[in-house]
């Protein structure tokens, strides 16, 4: 009891705990008393519900997928409506490669920089990976800064016929001369 009697005296009682929490009692309450919104607004890390969401980054704003109609042979996403788009970057890169000239090759940096893509090369790799087979695209003019088909296998096998067939003639080491058969931009 002697514990008992010194809070009382004291004054630690029933008052004097509330009065231990002070502030943190306090806010409890008041933030028990704020609507939800105001809550995040004040306190970032209150949890949203799983229908809300706080947007902490700016989204960056991307075209709008078009349909495929001037590209023949392009592969792009089915919309609701069925038809099929693909993005406007794609679009830009088939339309640079159909520019290159039957005997002609091109890097992907180049067909990049005609296309209005500088410093993307690796996204040209990627849009002509995503041409269907049998595409008019004439892909197999594209190769690497060193005049070599990045492509192995079969795929490789294919695309250096393709070029022979066109007239492009390979080295010992199995690459193009640029100077002699590279577009020029």
């Amino acid at each position: 009891m002697k514990g008992a009697g010194s809070r009382a005296s004291r004054g630690e009682g029933a008052q004097g705990a509330q009065g231990a929490q002070g502030a943190k009692g306090a806010k409890a309450a008041q933030a028990a008393q704020r609507p939800k919104a105001a809550q995040t607004a004040q306190d970032p890390k209150v949890a949203l519900g799983p229908k809300q969401t706080k947007q902490t980054k700016q989204t960056k704003q991307t075209k709008p997928a078009k349909q495929v109609e001037g590209v023949a042979g392009a592969r792009g996403v089915e919309g609701a409506s069925g038809a099929v788009t693909v993005s406007p970057t794609y679009l830009e890169i088939y339309a640079a490669v159909e520019r290159v000239p039957s005997g002609c090759v091109v890097t992907y940096g180049q067909v990049a920089r005609v296309a209005g893509l500088p410093g993307r090369a690796r996204q040209v790799g990627y849009a002509l990976h995503a041409l269907p087979p049998g595409s008019p695209i004439p892909w197999q003019r594209v190769v690497n800064a060193r005049g070599e088909i990045s492509l192995a296998g079969a795929s490789a096998e294919r695309q250096r016929r393709l070029l022979r067939a066109e007239g492009i003639e390979f080295d010992e080491r199995g690459r193009v001369s640029l100077r002699r058969f590279g577009w020029p931009v």
